[in-house]
């Protein structure tokens, strides 16, 4: 990866949660500019809520945005017609610039590898895009918004490639299937930083 941005770089090399807030306190302010510009071209969001909507029709199903970040996520949620939007994000800093966008009703500061303070089946669907990457979120995670999300409801998630089969996320899916936890419904290979050329696997999951 050849990155224009100093921050990106940092980005792939975070190691533990505290490293994250770090370096997410220190982008917030321009993390929209920073990734929706033409040099890196972060298409994630829309590329995740096309598949969401695949599997998710109605627009009144309260939706949690997991590593909602600046709330780029949300708004394209929003844009697709969904209106009721929560999110959680690890960083207070950009959480402040997700609750700017007008989008969301609670927004939760939590770290998701610790755990989020939600009930059991609270929610219809979970989105998370950016979350499951080199050293944020690992394939554990996907418990967790499992865990919140009613039976019958819908996690959409990215994978980053250059973890999704270096951290062995085939194999923990495989495990969620054979655990009756969930199916999946969607696999998908999407663009994730198109002036990266980075790509992502788009997941698709109905809890069970």
């Amino acid at each position: 990866m050849t990155a224009k941005s100093d921050l990106l770089r940092r980005a792939y090399a975070v190691e533990t949660p505290d490293e994250v807030r770090d370096l997410y306190r220190d982008w917030a302010q321009s993390y929209d500019d920073d990734l929706l510009g033409d040099d890196l071209q972060y298409v994630a969001p829309r590329e995740a809520v096309a598949v969401f909507r695949r599997h998710v029709a109605d627009a009144a199903l309260r939706i949690l945005d997991v590593g909602c970040g600046t709330g780029l996520s949300g708004k394209a949620l929003a844009e697709a017609g969904f209106s009721r939007i929560d999110g959680v994000d690890i960083s207070s800093e950009m959480l402040e610039q997700a609750r700017a966008k007008g989008v969301y009703g609670a927004l939760l500061e939590a770290d998701l590898t610790v755990g989020l303070s939600i009930p059991d089946d609270d929610y219809d669907a979970v989105l998370s895009v950016g979350t499951f990457t080199h050293g944020h979120v690992g394939p554990d995670g996907v418990d967790e918004l499992i865990r919140v999300v009613k039976p019958g409801g819908i996690v959409c998630l990215t994978v980053n490639e250059g973890v999704f089969d270096k951290m062995a996320y085939p194999s923990k899916i495989d495990a969620l299937q054979r655990q009756g936890a969930c199916r999946v419904l969607d696999l998908v290979d999407a663009d994730y930083l198109r002036g990266e050329a980075i790509r992502s696997k788009i997941l698709a999951l109905q809890v069970i």
